[in-house]
């Protein structure tokens, strides 16, 4: 027989065993401390001095690091204050007094309550805010979109056609999607979804679409008060939906699955394969690591989904009584019923992700089908196993998802399992004929709010009909209800609205980003080339020496007359061929330009000049026929090599030029 003081007694011997060996050095089994076999001279000796002393020696690396400790000095720690919280826990357990506090005068009490030892770890915990201590090992909480990949990474993993289609190897994945999508909407812990029971899940009898969940084993579970009904909402988002992975998880393999206990997910014999499970999915190559720092593990999920509902809307009140946390106990807490089905139900449309809620409704008129199908041919092992009403919850989501997936298929992340998919076509053709593609989904999903009046709970569905009429739940029809559909319905659509134009607006904003750049680096191939190759009038730059803010009207005569007066010289060795253009263009260092060298100046240089020749003969070609200088020259780079020096590449040129020039440097041919 399971028993939770078992459990607690399990975990906490352990750390006082190693209390008791290494504070008093008095040895003894595990067993011996469960059955409270520990001497009471024993526990007499442990004294708030001796808890602190022992935690010394554990916190620290070196003796004399405590009192470097005590004056504020950087020292070197080894533990961390929650970890001292815990063992101060554990020893507090098995005390005389566990429940007093500590008397200094009478030296009597539980001596973990004392002042010394709170003050000891209150001090660590400072050193920890300065970031001077041992850097945390807790699991962060995850990510929205990091668990929607992580569903549909299991839904690859275990219905993907890559993967094979063996029944029994998809039940841990079909498993995992159903377990982590309850306990995301729940906030629950694993162990608090690893005893959920076939007799927790019952229908919502004012809202058929949905159904009521009760967690009655959890950590902070003392009494019946901590276990209300909490609602399970269907999502818009099918990946996140809980009536769907419910649906899917139990008509597949409900009976297979079911524990001897009738636990809805194995009990304990499961654990380790649903661990096993989720570590595998997380260190898998596909899974995504996000840019946040830490380590993932089963607690955050809890973690992740009560930190996004609070940063989706939700108060702090709301999420408290979703993730069933134990608050400060007063008096009118007992006058108060613990079920609160309008803060329970904002809670879990915030947990449906940024699409909200929704429900599964069947379409009337042509094509539309019966309740009596859905639970007879559609899920009849769900309908065996939680009855008609929360039956025909399940089985109109997975309905819908059969047909979703017939005309929407991703063979590679299917939202159910093929054959469980040909199951429900199949038996929808038998009764109502063919399913072809001109048959539309049977069942609508429709988005819904939840919103309170009074005392009361009404989930409004936010929408049109095919006729374009507003519609809302059955049965919950007056003028209060229509005024707040309309105004939720237009709030929607604004809502819709904003997200649109802003999705445009940012993808119009990286259009503009992305040309931007393309244009920049435009911009700055062409400078880089004027770099090179810099454009300079000589008659302006003997202006500009002169100091002279005009040109005269005259300017082409006096150019002409300055080059004459300019140095005839050619470059000792240009280290590129855009330099040795620019020398032929417009020279260099303020030298005469290489084309207007007359026959005396080219005599001067006959054997360099001659030799580049042959290059600028090249490229004057080049640049008649159509292309550009920059062009042309890397033609020539082409050609010759780009890493060639300038002078081999003349060489070169000089021999091909007795060929009649490089093939790929001929004009006209």
């Amino acid at each position: 027989m399971f028993s939770l003081h078992n459990n607690k007694d399990r975990l906490y011997s352990k750390v006082f065993r190693r209390f008791l060996e290494g504070a008093l050095s008095y040895p003894c089994s595990t067993d011996e401390i469960i059955a409270r076999q520990v001497p009471v001279e024993v526990l007499q000796r442990i004294t708030p001095e001796l808890i602190v002393e022992y935690f010394k020696r554990c916190a620290f690396e070196a003796s004399d690091d405590t009192d470097l400790f005590q004056q504020g000095a950087d020292v070197t720690v080894k533990l961390r204050a929650n970890t001292l919280y815990y063992w101060k826990k554990c020893i507090s357990h098995y005390m005389l007094m566990q429940n007093s506090g500590w008397d200094e005068v009478s030296v009597k009490g539980n001596p973990t309550k004392s002042q010394k030892v709170n003050q000891f770890i209150k001090d660590l915990v400072k050193v920890e805010c300065h970031d001077r201590g041992v850097s945390s090992q807790a699991r962060r909480p995850i990510e929205y979109k990091e668990f929607l990949q992580l569903l549909q990474l299991a839904r690859k993993r275990g219905f993907g056609q890559e993967f094979g289609t063996n029944r029994r190897g998809q039940l841990k994945f079909a498993r995992i999607a159903c377990f982590l999508s309850l306990q995301w909407q729940l906030i629950a812990r694993m162990d608090d979804m690893l005893h959920v029971k076939f007799t927790n899940l019952c229908p919502n009898s004012l809202f058929p679409f949905c159904l009521k969940c009760q967690i009655r084993w959890s950590k902070n579970t003392t009494e019946e008060r901590s276990c209300p009904n909490q609602i399970l909402m269907p999502s818009n988002e099918p990946l996140l939906c809980p009536i769907l992975n419910l649906g899917i998880y139990l008509e597949a393999y409900g009976s297979e699955a079911m524990g001897s206990e009738g636990f809805l997910f194995g009990g304990d014999p499961q654990r380790s394969t649903i661990l096993r499970t989720f570590e595998s999915l997380l260190s898998d190559d596909e899974f995504p690591k996000a840019a946040v720092k830490g380590k993932l593990g089963t607690h955050s999920i809890r973690k992740g989904a009560c930190t996004y509902a609070v940063r989706a809307g939700l108060s702090r009140d709301y999420a408290t009584r979703r993730g069933r946390w134990r608050a400060k106990k007063n008096v009118v807490e007992v006058y108060i019923d613990i079920n609160q089905p309008f803060p329970d139900a904002v809670a879990a449309s915030k947990l449906s992700g940024p699409k909200g809620a929704c429900r599964y409704r069947l379409k009337t008129g042509v094509g539309g089908v019966s309740e009596e199908f859905v639970l007879s041919k559609v899920v009849p092992n769900c309908r065996k196993l939680l009855g008609d009403e929360a039956g025909a919850a399940l089985g109109r989501a997975v309905l819908w998802a059969a047909f979703h997936e017939q005309h929407h298929a991703d063979p590679e992340c299917p939202l159910l399992q093929p054959w469980l998919r040909t199951a429900v076509i199949q038996a929808y053709e038998e009764v109502y004929g063919t399913a072809s593609d001109v048959v539309h989904n049977p069942v609508e999903k429709v988005t819904v709010v939840p919103q309170g009046n009074g005392d009361e709970l009404y989930l409004i569905e936010i929408g049109v009909n095919s006729a374009g009429e507003q519609i809302q739940v059955d049965g919950r029809r007056d003028s209060t209800i229509d005024d707040m559909t309309t105004l939720l319905s237009h709030q929607l659509q604004v809502q819709r609205q904003i997200e649109e134009t802003r999705a445009e607006v940012l993808n119009q904003l990286f259009e503009v980003r992305h040309n931007t750049s393309k244009q920049f680096e435009i911009i700055n191939k062409n400078l880089k080339r004027i770099a090179l190759q810099p454009v300079l009038r000589p008659g302006a730059m003997v202006h500009r020496q002169r100091g002279l803010l005009e040109v005269p009207a005259d300017s082409g005569e006096e150019e002409e007359e300055t080059i004459e007066r300019m140095p005839a010289r050619l470059s000792r060795c240009p280290k590129t061929l855009f330099d040795l253009w620019h020398e032929y263009q417009f020279g260099l260092s303020g030298c005469k330009p290489a084309k207007e060298f007359n026959l005396i100046e080219r005599g001067k240089t006959k054997s360099v000049f001659c030799r580049r020749k042959v290059f600028w003969d090249v490229i004057v070609k080049l640049v008649n026929a159509g292309h550009t200088s920059e062009v042309a020259i890397d033609k020539v780079y082409g050609c010759y090599g780009r890493t060639t020096s300038v002078t081999k590449i003349l060489l070169k040129m000089v021999q091909d030029r007795k060929t009649g020039g490089h093939p790929n440097l001929r004009v006209g041919d």
